[in-house]
């Protein structure tokens, strides 16, 4: 058997299936109760570092060098206004373990899997396919903001904080191409105007 046949073959027997598993997991911390848990706190630590006036771009960067010492993967970095071309203001590990752990649950179980596939899977190539892997991990950062979205637009701090100048929130590789997230401005606050008085009309209609 060819090397890139046995190649196909683990992907499409072994990997794939891992793959999937490990993502809804991660992605069903997002749908039951543990949600608002795990929103809360990805949107305390956001808040904390945006009570710097210096703070105009909020970073949520993947390291991907950092799974070769199985470590957190995700590191929040606030910049000022000149952003790649001063220091970060602030650096801090993203302690997401309930991403983390089954992330590398799956590099654990391909490598058992791959011991199948006497002498054509080797070390790089596990290397290589759970590298490749971490760009699933942006699909789950993605939904958890998503899921953080109006909690956002309408926490008091962070409405102060966009009425003050423009924020915006990003993810990205290490100091790489960024993706735009949400930029706050005062725009971004007549919205969560908008939704904290919806939320306060069924608040009434509740009571």
């Amino acid at each position: 058997m060819e090397m890139n046949r046995a190649m196909r073959l683990f992907i499409k027997n072994e990997v794939a299936s891992e793959s999937a598993k490990w993502i809804y997991q991660a992605m069903t911390v997002l749908q039951t109760e543990n949600k608002n848990k795990t929103v809360k706190h990805f949107l305390d630590e956001l808040e904390e570092e945006i009570s710097d006036v210096r703070a105009c771009y909020i970073q949520i960067s993947l390291l991907r060098h950092r799974i070769l010492q199985k470590r957190p993967f995700y590191q929040l970095q606030i910049f000022g206004p000149e952003f790649y071309l001063a220091p970060p203001l602030t650096e801090k590990e993203l302690q997401w373990d309930w991403m983390y752990e089954p992330y590398y649950e799956f590099c654990e179980n391909i490598t058992v899997s791959s011991q199948k596939y006497v002498m054509q899977i080797t070390n790089e190539d596990l290397a290589r396919l759970c590298l490749l892997e971490l760009e699933e991990t942006k699909g789950i950062v993605r939904r958890m903001f998503q899921e953080s979205l109006a909690d956002i637009l309408t926490r008091e701090a962070f409405r102060r904080a966009a009425s003050q100048r423009e924020i915006s929130i990003q993810l990205s590789d290490y100091m790489g191409k960024y993706e735009p997230l949400l930029v706050l401005n005062r725009q971004t606050n007549e919205t969560g105007e908008w939704l904290n008085g919806i939320f306060q009309n069924r608040a009434g209609e509740n009571i």
